[in-house]
């Protein structure tokens, strides 16, 4: 194999390895995502984050990675912190 063969396959695994990370995070996402649907029960559709952390990790999510997915969902204006504490699906 030529080198610039070898660095085009790099440079394709590359690519290959991030789209693999971005499906992955928007797979979680609508895995939270369904998550604060099942909690949401109350007519102000509003859910203790607390709640929200120990439902995903029964789902296999971590608190970090749970809370940084919280603040993705918020800047994506899926969802809002009304109070602190507490999410509300939009």
């Amino acid at each position: 194999m030529n080198p610039n063969d070898f660095e085009e396959l790099l440079k394709v695994q590359r690519m290959m390895a991030s789209k693999l990370a971005e499906e992955r995070s928007f797979d979680v996402k609508i895995k939270l995502l369904g998550i604060l649907e099942s909690l949401t029960t109350s007519k102000k559709r509003r859910i203790q984050v607390e709640h929200i952390i120990i439902e995903a990790e029964v789902e296999g999510l971590s608190e970090s990675e749970t809370l940084r997915l919280l603040d993705d969902l918020k800047k994506d204006n899926l969802i809002s912190e009304p109070e602190e504490g507490f999410i509300k699906v939009l």
